[in-house]
């Protein structure tokens, strides 16, 4: 067996990705207080500079490695430290919007937010709106009648209390929470609305941990409000109606730049808010919840992609 330090051969962010591939599954089973693993950015003042976040749903690190060794390829081995991330807790969803509350005609007081408007390529009249999926179940986890809309459940949709639409579209799955409502003939979007213009922003390992505050989050509740990236495309349990969902693809992000010292920057009210690239506008995805540490946000494009939805 040939051992060396990290080299030219691998990147810093190889040799992470295959840490996680190796070594995750049986962390998760010899301590069953980590939460999820992640091949992480430590420092961006650096070129490379990698970790493993090890996310702890307590702070009893006892016998957790400080360091992995990685087997690469060629059959060297590659060490990589270990970054943890204590008392990250578990996600609960959290519901609301920027403008005006969506819900079910027959249980207003379950209400839903607004994260953007979209159009159809293929259908011209077509005209909806994007919230979270778990408006249309009220909270609970369910498959059922994933995709186009036409079920045994009530589809009238309303906006501020008025009848507005109908539901259109739902997916609820491992690494997706999305609805979009058909709306009536005569809706308009508010004053206030945010526009996206179908213009996308892929979250990669040059956003983590910025300096600065590099999204922006819009709800009713909270008003306007920036965050940090701290890490994305990891999966976590999330909390639907008090049944444990573990979910992917998700972005964690702050109230700072501090791993270990963030706070969420969402409260209950929030889920279902855009979350936006600061500076650029342009949409990276919708508020999800958070725990006791981040807030998550998943991402849609390719959702909305798939149904012939585009972003207004």
């Amino acid at each position: 067996m040939k051992t060396d330090s990290i080299n030219m051969n691998y990147s810093q962010a190889e040799i992470a990705r295959r840490a996680v591939e190796q070594h995750e599954e049986r962390l998760r089973m010899k301590f069953p207080n980590i939460k999820t693993v992640s091949d992480a950015v430590h420092d961006l003042n650096q070129k490379e500079s990698h970790v493993i976040a090890i996310y702890l749903k307590d702070n009893n690190t006892k016998n957790i490695p400080e360091k992995l060794d990685v087997r690469m390829p060629d059959g060297t081995i590659k060490t990589l430290s270990t970054e943890m991330v204590i008392r990250v807790g578990t996600a609960t969803i959290q519901f609301s919007q920027p403008d005006s509350e969506v819900s079910n005609d027959i249980d207003p007081v379950y209400p839903g937010s607004i994260c953007c408007a979209v159009r159809s390529t293929t259908d011209p009249k077509f005209f909806g709106v994007v919230t979270s999926a778990h408006i249309i179940t009220h909270g609970v986890y369910d498959e059922s009648y994933n995709d186009i809309q036409n079920p045994p459940i009530p589809t009238n949709v309303l906006l501020d209390g008025n009848k507005a639409g109908t539901w259109f579209y739902k997916l609820l799955s491992y690494n997706q929470d999305l609805a979009v409502i058909k709306l009536d003939d005569g809706q308009e979007l508010s004053e206030n609305y945010k526009y996206f213009s179908n213009q996308y922003y892929t979250v990669s390992g040059i956003d983590v941990k910025p300096q600065q505050p590099n999204v922006t989050i819009i709800s009713k509740n909270n008003r306007i409000r920036d965050a940090y990236i701290l890490d994305y495309g990891k999966g976590t349990d999330v909390i639907y109606d008090g049944v444990k969902v573990y979910k992917k693809n998700i972005i964690f992000i702050g109230s700072t730049n501090d791993r270990q010292n963030s706070h969420p920057v969402s409260q209950g009210g929030d889920s279902g808010s855009c979350v936006f690239k600061r500076g650029t506008d342009q949409l990276i995805g919708m508020l999800l919840g958070c725990d006791e540490k981040f807030t998550f946000v998943l991402p849609i494009d390719k959702t909305l992609q798939s149904q012939n939805l585009i972003t207004l």
